[in-house]
């Protein structure tokens, strides 16, 4: 009897020791046992960014998207709160600016912070950081659609030109005009 009791003690114990492992780990992964400062900062378009996504400070990983708060008119922006580490909070400036990026062409979105510049004060937490909105993939592909709509158009209007030029010449080889008659009349050429 005292054999199972010790069994018991000893997997319970065991299964602590793995839990307090795996939390630990888990935490580390996450960030949750450093210190961190939140901000705030706004956005017209969210590109596909969640609660959750990483933020990165001058591209190294430094926390998440804590909340996306839903505006309650067009006119209003989705404002979102996010944390970094604490470590990294003297990058953050006031004029630091706050911009979504995607990893890759088809890789999850996340939170860019570029730092300030040295001569401005370090951002307060709690603050609202500036932001740039994000620029759509399916936004670039219409303007490069349309730039090439209108080099389309100019090559047809040079293509029209060289047409037109190639005419004139032929028609002066060919003696027609007053500067084909006189290439082809040397008596006319001489009397003028």
């Amino acid at each position: 009897m005292g054999f199972r009791k010790e069994s018991i003690g000893l997997f319970v114990i065991g299964g602590l020791v793995l839990f307090g492992i795996g939390m630990f780990l888990i935490g580390d992964r996450h960030q949750l046992f450093a210190r961190h400062t939140e901000y705030y900062t706004e956005f017209t378009n969210l590109s596909g960014l969640t609660t959750g996504a990483k933020v990165r400070v001058s591209g190294l990983d430094a926390g998440e998207v804590l909340t996306i708060g839903v505006p309650d008119s067009p006119a209003e922006r989705f404002r979102l709160r996010f944390r970094i580490n604490a470590q990294l909070g003297a990058l953050v400036r006031s004029d630091s600016v706050v911009t979504i990026g995607r990893e890759g062409v088809v890789g999850g979105t996340y939170l860019s912070v570029r730092p300030g510049s040295s001569e401005a004060p370090q951002a307060d937490a709690l603050a609202t950081i500036p932001s740039a909105e994000p620029t759509e993939m399916s936004a670039l592909l219409a303007s490069a659609a349309g730039l090439l709509d209108d080099v389309k158009g100019t090559l047809q209007c040079v293509t029209a030109a060289v047409s037109n030029l190639h005419d004139v010449v032929l028609g002066v080889k060919e003696g027609r005009g007053t500067a084909g008659m006189l290439l082809r009349d040397d008596a006319l050429a001489s009397d003028i």
